[in-house]
């Protein structure tokens, strides 16, 4: 990818190298996050590594930190709308991620979810990312800024600088684009593929 092969060969050795690595990307709008973020999911030892078990995870409509949890349910196959069970998501996310195997989810535009203003947000976030630290879960999160929340004891922080010319940043803007497209494309085609990725909308 466009200015990233350092940055992409890092979190791949790292992910590699680490049982349920934790890795923040950060950077301004527009230097390839996604892009990045993508690239690292879809290579071809990550698929080695995890199979179908890969996961992306939009944040960037979230209004409320249970609708992560209803993202994740729901990307994982976990029927959310059982109206006998009394169990809650957040209990049933917790048990599915235990029983899974090791598993790769990337959430994109975390920072959504970070500025929330409404009550308990930090709380439930925080539950939530205890959950995902568990050692069979391999997390990505990229995020529009300079700061990893440290609810997270992160194992990397690749920060993504500007790039110096306007023809780099659009060449970047418009793989970014390319690529989330493609895995929106790939997520339609998942059920006779087992080595495509998920994706959920919320």
């Amino acid at each position: 990818m466009i200015g990233r092969n350092e940055s992409l060969a890092k979190a791949i050795a790292l992910i590699t190298s680490t049982s349920g690595a934790k890795v923040a990307i950060l950077g301004e709008s527009g230097v390839g996050k996604t892009a990045l973020a993508l690239s690292i999911l879809q290579h071809d030892d990550m698929i080695k590594s995890f199979g179908s078990h890969r996961y992306f995870v939009p944040c960037d409509s979230m209004e409320d930190p249970g609708q992560l949890i209803t993202g994740i349910l729901q990307i994982m196959g976990k029927d959310t709308t059982d109206p006998q069970t009394t169990i809650s998501p957040l209990v049933k996310m917790q048990n599915l991620l235990s029983v899974s195997g090791n598993i790769f989810i990337v959430l994109d535009h975390f920072e959504s979810l970070m500025n929330l203003k409404t009550p308990n947000a930090h709380v439930a976030l925080t539950r939530i990312m205890e959950i995902l630290s568990m050692p069979s879960v391999t997390v990505i999160l990229t995020i529009a800024g300079q700061y990893a929340p440290n609810i997270v004891n992160w194992n990397a922080r690749i920060r993504l600088e500007p790039f110096d010319d306007a023809l780099s940043l659009l060449k970047q803007a418009a793989d970014d684009v390319i690529l989330r497209n493609k895995l929106l494309l790939d997520f339609e085609m998942s059920s006779v593929s087992e080595e495509i990725p998920s994706v959920v909308t919320p």
